[in-house]
């Protein structure tokens, strides 16, 4: 599919994830990404298009693991659709995450002409006083507004800032 496509699918993807098949892998890309991201964790690819003067995100994996992907959605309770046989649609997510919330965590980097993803981590810079932030987060945190993905996620960055505090201590 040709990349101008794609984005114009993903822009209009409202609660699915969209599996492109690509030679003997299937990718996901940007909001798709981000829900594919939400049902198991993969590395997060940016690429700068020319041609649409945009960066893409994306991730895949190869057609080997679709039936571990498809065992994931079918116990989270997700309808799966295929689209001929390159294109196969998971659907019955929620937008619990916002997507410029998520691809702000990847920062498009240069390296030889070629535009990759690289994940703002930041290691050994948690000081006291972002322990506080932590603390702060968690007391205004809508627990009774949330999802239990909603939730699951928060849960994910805190621990990840745990983390970072720890690599400093």
């Amino acid at each position: 599919m040709e990349t101008k496509k794609i984005i114009e699918l993903e822009q209009s993807n409202t609660g699915a994830i969209h599996l492109l098949k690509e030679g003997m892998f299937y990718r996901a890309y940007n909001r798709s990404a981000m829900r594919l991201c939400m049902l198991q964790p993969f590395k997060v690819n940016a690429k700068y298009i020319k041609k649409v003067k945009q960066v893409i995100y994306y991730c895949g994996f190869p057609v080997s693991s679709l039936e571990k992907i498809k065992g994931k959605a079918i116990e989270n309770v997700y309808s799966i659709d295929e689209i001929a046989d390159k294109q196969l649609v998971i659907s019955g997510l929620t937008d619990d995450m916002d997507y410029e919330i998520w691809k702000a965590k990847y920062k498009p980097v240069e390296k030889n002409n070629i535009i990759a993803a690289e994940q703002k981590v930041s290691y050994n810079t948690t000081t006291p006083m972002q322990a506080e932030t932590i603390l702060k987060k968690i007391s205004e945190f809508p627990l009774e507004n949330s999802t239990p993905m909603q939730t699951m996620l928060f849960v994910q960055e805190l621990k990840q800032m745990v983390n970072n505090y720890g690599a400093s201590v």
